[in-house]
């Protein structure tokens, strides 16, 4: 019987280092956590058609991003020169906002801008930014992202029911399509 509870011990022993080997093992195996943090734009920062702006993120586990933009909750498309071939590690990106990007709309300010940087083989990990604000070269801002109260009326959109209209109304559609 001496035996007996002498094994038994020695297989308890040994079951225990085998599921710390294991454990171990599969601790050092597993890739480290993938994320994405987008660090700017930041909320309610105003940015201006023609200006150049740094959009920025830290990105873990990620070679490679994409950066999109969209206005309104409509995607506006990708941008950067290299679209999804920017090296995630860099963490950056200038953008010169293109003119037209918003008073193309026939409006002067858009407040519901956000950037989406995703990494193009898993859509998934992504990060969205705050929104912001993006007006037009010569359209009434200031710096807290109010209005000022001069906007254009765009007789495209609809108004909010009240017959003032500053931006176009949100739809129920979400932000960003996965690729």
């Amino acid at each position: 019987m001496f035996e007996f509870k002498e094994t038994h011990i020695v297989l308890f022993w040994g079951l225990v280092l085998a599921l710390l080997f294991f454990h171990v093992i599969k601790t050092w195996a597993s890739p480290p956590s993938s994320f994405i943090k987008i660090l700017s734009p930041k909320a309610h920062e105003v940015w201006r058609e023609g200006e150049t702006h740094k959009i920025s993120w830290v990105a873990s586990g990620v070679k490679r991003v994409c950066v999109d933009v969209a206005v309104g909750g409509k995607d506006k498309g990708l941008i950067g020169d290299d679209d999804c071939n920017i090296d995630a590690s860099k963490g950056f990106l200038f953008w010169t906002i293109p003119r037209d990007f918003i008073t193309g709309f026939g409006i002067s300010v858009a407040q519901d801008v956000k950037v989406m940087v995703f990494d193009p083989k898993r859509p998934g990990l992504q990060a969205i930014s705050d929104e912001f604000t993006i007006c037009g070269a010569n359209a009434s801002c200031n710096g807290s992202g109010d209005l000022g109260g001069n906007v254009t009326q765009n007789k495209n959109v609809p108004d909010h029911g009240n017959g003032t209209q500053k931006t176009p109304c949100k739809d129920s559609r979400p932000y960003f399509k996965l690729r």
